[in-house]
């Protein structure tokens, strides 16, 4: 029987010589390295925002170098045209959010 060759204390079943406690700590440590997406994209004069959550539930924005075309679309806010369900206050606040990102 072979054992573990990480900690070389519990033996091992499967082809990577690894115990099952060791395999699932290598696991978890690869998922906690995995980038967080967006919850929502904001385009405007072809600048994209990323709209991440932070603590506490808020959106905190983020300039993002990739092109529109290529967003999700139930996700994506495109301020360039009608944006139905959003008040012209938020609309303004957008569009102010997305050129100071852009420009700064």
């Amino acid at each position: 029987m072979t054992h573990c060759v990480i900690c070389n204390k519990r033996p091992t079943n499967n082809p990577s010589g690894r115990c099952s406690p060791c395999e699932n700590k290598i696991k978890a440590a690869t998922e906690k390295l995995r980038p967080v997406k967006p919850e929502k994209y904001v385009t405007y004069r072809g600048h994209v925002v990323g709209m991440y959550r932070v603590d506490k539930g808020k959106l905190h924005p983020r300039l993002l170098s990739v092109r529109p075309e290529r967003l999700p679309v139930t996700k994506t806010i495109n301020l360039d045209m009608f944006c139905d369900g959003y008040d012209r206050a938020i609309i303004k606040r957008l569009k102010a959010c997305v050129l100071s990102l852009a420009h700064a």
